[in-house]
Parts: structure tokens; sequence; C-alpha cells
């Protein structure tokens, strides 16, 4: 695993140390367990998030180190797991062992003008707009999924053991426990952040992105990056009814439209980066085009079997 990634994983358990229950510090000490690389990551991300509530929980914990100027002493594996076991049995917890299972794999696919929303085997929540294609893969270390085409809003069951990563096209995302969307369109490549927090890496960028909640970037297919900022609101991204959109790239809205259209939509070239706000009816897409087209001045017409937007 990658120093991003191991970085990434420790943000998440300390973004809510304040808030702990037993059972939640129980999960962390056992994930310090694992590995001593773990205690370093912790430690580093601890010092750059400076949060009282962060250095007061470690500073519980039997098996966390007080010290913090310098890397650890590596103890011995069958040490730390004595820890973690202990804690676990004063807490109430106990310890029990399972056989891991054999990696699982789904497809899902949607039609046009057809949504879905399906719980996953790990308690994730996909849900599909039209003309999409979603493959899935669970094991006991990670799940992945590709997004062949179209757009999917994740809802993800909390598991930072286990990496939630959706690749689509160069991009690919991570995230641990958060609501996010990707969009695989002839526009390119599309996410949004509504809660959470999720990383991303793209092919020819040598370091990863953060990106956080009401926060989004768009790969177009000439390959420039665009990021933006939105107000997130993960329940009405999840509302197949509607699209609402803040901040949103109208080449990017039209891709949305035309997966519940059969007619042709198109635009002219010099709209393409506009930014475009506001609430939709998903399953009307030539209303919702008009709509878009008076709010900014601009008209409708027909083009050949279907309908283009210009100025």
């Amino acid at each position: 695993m990658s120093r991003a990634d191991l970085y990434e994983q420790a943000a998440d358990w300390l973004e809510d140390a304040g808030e702990w229950d037993n059972a939640r510090r129980a999960a962390f000490l056992d994930w310090l367990a694992r590995d001593p690389a773990h205690v370093r990551a912790a430690r580093a991300v601890a010092r750059v998030m400076d949060d009282p509530a962060v250095t007061q929980a470690l500073q519980t914990l039997p098996a966390f180190p007080a010290n913090d100027t310098e890397a650890p002493a590596a103890p011995a594996r069958h040490g730390w797991l004595a820890l973690a076991a202990s804690l676990m049995l004063a807490i109430g917890l106990g310890a029990w062992h399972f056989a891991p299972p054999a990696e699982q794999a789904q497809h899902f696919a949607t039609g046009l003008n057809e949504d879905s929303a399906s719980r996953l085997a790990d308690g994730s929540v996909v849900h599909l707009d039209p003309a999409t294609m979603l493959d899935v893969r669970m094991s006991p270390a990670a799940r992945r999924l590709h997004l062949a085409g179209g757009r999917a809003l994740f809802e993800v069951a909390h598991a930072p053991e286990r990496p939630f990563t959706v690749e689509s096209g160069p991009m690919a995302v991570t995230a641990i426990g958060t609501v996010f969307s990707v969009d695989n369109s002839p526009a390119g490549q599309g996410l949004r952040v509504e809660q959470g927090r999720v990383r991303v890496v793209i092919e020819g960028l040598d370091q990863p992105l953060l990106i956080g909640a009401g926060q989004g970037l768009m790969l177009d297919k000439a390959d420039r990056l665009h990021r933006f900022t939105f107000r997130p609101d993960p329940a009405q991204a999840a509302d197949p009814q509607w699209l609402v959109v803040d901040n949103e790239r109208l080449d990017a809205l039209v891709a949305r439209l035309q997966r519940h259209s059969a007619a042709p939509l198109a635009f002219s070239p010099q709209l393409t980066g506009q930014l475009i706000s506001g609430r939709y009816k998903s399953h009307d897409a030539l209303a919702s085009l008009r709509l878009i087209a008076l709010a900014h001045g601009w008209h409708v017409r027909p083009d050949g079997a279907g309908w283009r937007m210009a100025p």
C-alpha cells in the first residue's frame, strides 16, 4: 500500500476521533496493531490536523506512543495484538474468527431513461443514472468498481480497512466512507463529493488530489482538469426525478440529459464551458433543455432528428 493510501486511511480514522465510542476506539486500535506503518501514518496525520480533540483521543489509547518527535520502534506484532485483544475484552467486545469470503463480482446496467438503486454486499448503496454500466468486485481487502459509461452516485459504507475505489477512464477515486458521484461521458470524467472526502489519482498527474465535500472536478476530453465548488446536498443528489446542479458545465449536463432522451441533444461549441445551476426534471430532457436556454437567453431549435441549443 502506498504512503498516500496509508495517510488517507489514517485521516478517515481520525476525522471523528472526538466522537469515538468504545467499538470505534477498539477498531482503530486493531488497525494500528496490523502494521507499525499505520502508527506512523496516524501520528503524521494527527500533526497535520493539529486538532485538540484528535490529540486527546490518541492520548487515551494505551497502544499509541505519546512521543511524536520520532518514528516509534516497531514492537513485536504479538505485543500489538495482545494490546488490541485486551482492550476489546475490557470493553466487552470479545473476539471471534471467521473465514474471509471469496471475491464477489457483480454487473449493473441501466437502459435509456432508466435509473436504479442497489445495495452492494458491503452495505454501500449505488444509484445509477440511465445508460450506465458499472462492474463491482468485492474482496476482504478492497472494493473496486469500474464505471464503463454513464453516471453513478455512491453512498459508501464505512470500512477503512477495505478502500472503495471507482475507476472511470484515466481517473481513480478512492473513498472509505462518504457520498460522491462519478460521471463518465463524452464530455469527460466528472466527480462531485457530496459528503466526506475522496482521494483522486489521475494518469499523468504526479500527486493524488484530495477532494472534500462541496468540491468537484472535471477532466475534459482534451485532458484539461477543471476544479470547482458547489453546494452539497446528498439527498437531492440521490433523487432520480430531478437533476439538481450547481456550477455544472453545460457539456456535462447535456450528457446527463442525453441519457434520458432518444433524440440527440446538442449545443453550439461556444457554450461548452458555460456553468449551469438549477433544478431540472430528469425524465423530460427536452423541457429541461428549453428551461436552461430560457434562463440564459439562448434558443433550442430542431436539428435533424434531434435538438440543438444555441445563443
